[in-house]
């Protein structure tokens, strides 16, 4: 009885000093998954609060409008609070844009800002102010 006692006691005194797993490498499926959830077609339902239409189409990590001279090529930080977006024209589009975005179930909005270095970037989707850029999307089936 005593040695089965002290044997369960070496084993557990040895468990108390196993070492801990090594921590799994750490892969942005977050961001992959923004991505992911943007791919599609797209159909732009207002703009700075006023009904419009217009269509647009992600594949991979372009966004294209109408035709390939419409070209975006898009970087998504959803680790940011909020999420930002940036949009940088593909040949033969020019420009840089700064935004933020967020998804509710089949929808994407976005607040752009074009040019201007990290402090202009919007920092909420307030379509009244005047050099905004507020955009509602929603996914067409």
């Amino acid at each position: 009885m005593r040695r089965i006692v002290l044997t369960l006691l070496l084993a557990l005194s040895s468990l108390a000093f196993a070492p801990a797993p090594f921590p799994r490498a750490e892969r942005n499926t977050r961001q992959t998954n923004h991505l992911e959830r943007l791919q599609g077609w797209w159909v732009l339902v207002k703009h700075n609060g006023r009904p419009t239409t217009l269509h647009f189409e992600v594949r991979g990590k372009v966004w294209n409008h109408s035709s390939p001279k419409d070209a975006w090529a898009i970087t998504l930080d959803p680790h940011a609070k909020p999420a930002r977006i940036d949009l940088v024209g593909i040949a033969p589009q020019t420009g840089h844009f700064r935004g933020i975005y967020k998804f509710e179930g089949d929808t994407f909005t976005y607040s752009l800002h074009l040019g201007g270095g990290e402090e202009d970037r919007p920092r909420d989707f307030d379509a009244s102010r005047p050099d905004a850029w507020v955009s509602v999307f929603e996914r067409r089936r």
